[in-house]
């Protein structure tokens, strides 16, 4: 068996090593763990709302050379990879209005609370159905939406 590293590249290019290393016996094994480092790393930045620090993680041998590299996006369901790369051939036509309805709903409900808390979450999710909107079809489906202004902001406080 070998030994095998598996290093943290963050998203400046830095490469956090792996001092201890597992043995292992392939290269194909060493990718498997990779991954699961990966679906661990993508997991735990969403089951703690953080964000996600790291690029990918690199596979690397005794002498320090790279084998392999797993990226993060590797941990994502293709339909979500489209989705990032290709909104608009992903999300039907018809989706964005609904997008831009359930938005409409979240701001109507934060513009009725008192509780500034309650205010903020109403807010935040507008502003994600509101993402979820491509950028290629936003202006059309967001042409009467308001737009933030420093009296907005300064109400909120």
């Amino acid at each position: 068996m070998a030994r095998y590293y598996l290093h943290l590249r963050d998203l400046e290019g830095v490469l956090h090593e792996d001092d201890e290393g597992s043995e292992l016996p392939s290269l194909a094994v060493a990718r498997e763990q990779a991954l699961r480092g990966v679906h661990e790393l993508v997991g735990e930045a969403i089951k703690h709302d953080d964000e996600l620090r790291y690029e990918a993680i690199v596979v690397a041998d005794e002498q320090g050379a790279h084998l392999a590299a797993v990226p993060v996006v590797a941990a994502l369901p293709s339909t979500i990879v489209s989705l990032l790369k290709h909104p608009e051939t992903v999300v039907p036509t018809d989706r964005l209005n609904e997008y831009r309805h359930h938005a409409d709903e979240c701001r109507r409900k934060a513009e009725s609370t008192a509780d500034i808390d309650d205010k903020m979450c109403w807010l935040k999710l507008a502003n994600a159905w509101l993402d979820m909107v491509p950028p290629t079809q936003s202006a059309t489906v967001l042409a009467d939406w308001p737009k933030p202004s420093d009296e907005d902001s300064k109400t909120s406080h």
